[in-house]
């Protein structure tokens, strides 16, 4: 009984030394990883600063002429009974209503 007991031992003090080493090495590659890019945080701010953006879109005025229908007139013509938001876009030199659904979806009228 007692070399059935030494031996147990012997085979669980082996194999906890295996898996522990194991382990070990399994969970130090992450931690290296995660030390090294905190570590380069410094580094990376300093020497690939992002170029802070000076340009503006100037929004352009809308040509009340080219509007020929009312929003009333063009919901009714696409047989349009609900929707969401509604706003008015100029695309290639044209005025269009661009429509949002109660879904999310887009539509230009």
């Amino acid at each position: 009984m007692n070399n059935k007991t030494s031996n147990l031992k012997q085979i669980v003090k082996r194999n906890m030394y295996k898996w522990h080493r194991t382990i070990g090495l399994i969970t130090v590659i992450p931690v290296i990883f995660w030390t090294l890019s905190g570590l380069m945080h410094p580094f990376l701010s300093n020497w690939f600063k992002p170029q802070i953006a000076h340009q503006i879109l100037v929004p352009k005025s809308i040509d009340k002429g080219q509007i020929q229908l009312t929003f009333q007139d063009v919901l009714r013509k696409n047989n349009i009974q609900e929707f969401k938001n509604f706003r008015i876009v100029n695309f290639n030199q044209q005025t269009y209503y661009q429509l949002k659904s109660i879904k999310g979806d887009f539509t230009i009228l």
